[in-house]
Parts: C-alpha cells; structure tokens; sequence
C-alpha cells in the first residue's frame, strides 16, 4: 500500500486566484444581509464554472463561511444545547424549561433567567456533593452558550465553555464529525489556509453554511476586480439603481483571495447538491424490521 500523506492546506487552496470569476471562488468581506449577525463573512461561490466563464449568468451566489467556534453561537446548535441542558436540570430537580415551538424555538427570557437563578443557588451551596457540582457547572456552560446564540452578533464561542456544557468526551467527537463532514448535512469543513492575516481567505478552521445561499449581480463582483476602479461607493450605487439590494455592499469592498481546488470543491458541491435532491421514503416499522431479521434466520 503507497504511504499516505497528511493534506496541507497548500492541497486545498490557490491563494493566487485569477481575475476571472469561477466556481470555488472565496471572497473576504462579503454581506450576509443580517442574517449572521452584522459582520461581514467570507463566501464561496458555488455559479456553475461554465455559467460564469461564458458569461451566461447575471449573478453570482456564493455560501457563507463562518469560523468553526461560531458554529456554536447559531441557532442550528440550540436543539443539542437544550438536550443537555433539560438533562442536567432534571438531574438538579429543577423544573424543566417551557418552550413553544419547534426544535428551533428559544425559550424566553424569565425562563433563562429562572434556570440561571437554580443552577446559581445550587452552586452557592457549599454542602452539594461532586456529581451536583458537575451537573450544575455544565448546566451553567449550556446557559452561557445560550445567551451567545440570543445575542445579536454571531459571536465566537470558546471551546472550554463548550466542553464544560457538553463534556471531554461529546465535545471531541463534535469536533471530530465537524472536521469529517459527519455532524450534518447541511455543513462543510475547511481548514485555515495558514496565510498571513492580510490575504488569508480561510483565518482558522471554518464551516460553510449549505443552508444560507445568497445571490447578488455579477457586476457587483466585475467592479471588486477592476483595479483602476477606485470609488467602490460609486460603482456600488450604480448597480443599486437597478437591484436595489446591492447596497449592501457599499460599506466594505469585497476581495477575492483565493479558490477551493477542484478535487475539495467538486466534493462540497456534492454535498450540497445531495442535501437539496433528498426525496426520502417512509421507514420499516419496528414490527416489519423485526419479521424480516427472522426471515434472515436469526432468532431472538
């Protein structure tokens, strides 16, 4: 067997992209319309290769790019903290949290503040035993990651805080499937770059966000490419008196810096594409899965 070569990051990107627009293209600084808080986010676009390189589309989408460690500040995260939370509040007796809605549903603010209040009140006594110490203490982690998913900003969240709601073991294997691509469907990793802060592209370890595509006018990114262009402002009312949406972009000037290698980006279009394409059929009942392992001969 040929011996196997650990991938750099020199595998995964150009980090001398060509003027020209292509698929696997990653801009720094690009809008994401409020939807991830109000800073500016790296993107991939994911615009056919062929659209673009015979000019046939008069837009381009591209897919956010967020730090891992943000990850944990999205609502996508809240269903796995609200499972570990209810499980250490029943194990303190404290009354389990109301929430109306679906798996994404928040609960409101005297709820938080309620559990926060119990969780304190336990900590506070000097007389609870170990195994109360430790449900209280990742009971507290949950509710601080908590308040960084209700904040505004998609802020970063530590991995000690993170390891302290989930524990070691859970948190390495989180890490493990966020690196592999086994965590969701909906997620893509892709390591730092190692670049110098001024060009990097990819910072630290990232993800990309299946689920958030945005689309703005390939004039908008024709313009961040001309050099000689030196009034972004300008050139960004000029498209907004057609497309009104593109003032998001006034503020900062997009830049490309670099682009994901066919083999890596041919592998997060597959995944992507495999998410939406989905159909899915109704499951075995558990009586039905059970009659056909007896036709297999095994017997209970």
């Amino acid at each position: 067997m040929p011996p196997i070569f650990p991938i750099s990051a020199g595998d995964y990107y150009n980090s001398n992209p060509e003027a020209s627009h292509s698929a696997g293209d990653i801009w720094a600084d690009l809008p994401t319309y409020g939807l991830l808080g109000t800073r500016r986010r790296a993107g991939i676009v994911i615009t056919p290769p062929c659209d673009l390189a015979q000019g046939k589309v008069e837009t381009i989408t591209y897919l956010p790019i967020i730090n891992l460690s943000s990850y944990f500040s999205m609502s996508a995260f809240l269903p796995v903290v609200i499972r570990e939370l209810r499980g250490q509040l029943t194990f303190l007796k404290i009354d389990d949290l109301s929430v109306v809605g679906g798996r994404f549903a928040f609960p409101s603010g005297d709820e938080l503040n309620r559990a926060k209040t119990e969780v304190d009140g336990i900590l506070s006594n000097k007389n609870i035993g170990a195994k109360d110490i430790g449900a209280a203490e990742k009971a507290r982690a949950c509710l601080k990651i908590l308040e960084q998913i209700l904040d505004v900003e998609l802020s970063e969240c530590e991995a000690e805080i993170v390891g302290r709601a989930l524990g070691s073991k859970a948190t390495k294997t989180l890490y493990e499937n966020l690196i592999k691509n086994s965590h969701a469907i909906d997620l893509h990793f892709l390591p730092k770059d190692n670049q110098p802060s001024e060009w990097s592209a990819i910072k630290s370890h990232s993800l990309v966000l299946f689920r958030y595509p945005i689309t703005a006018p390939v004039e908008l990114f024709d313009e961040a490419q001309e050099i000689s262009n030196r009034n972004w402002q300008s050139a960004v009312e000029k498209v907004a008196k057609k497309v009104p949406a593109a003032a998001a972009f006034a503020e900062v000037r997009p830049m490309k810096r670099a682009v994901l290698k066919s083999s890596f980006f041919s592998d997060l279009l597959t995944r992507y594409a495999a998410m939406h394409v989905r159909v899915g059929s109704p499951d075995f009942s558990q009586n039905t899965i059970d009659n056909y392992i007896s036709d297999l001969g095994f017997k209970k």
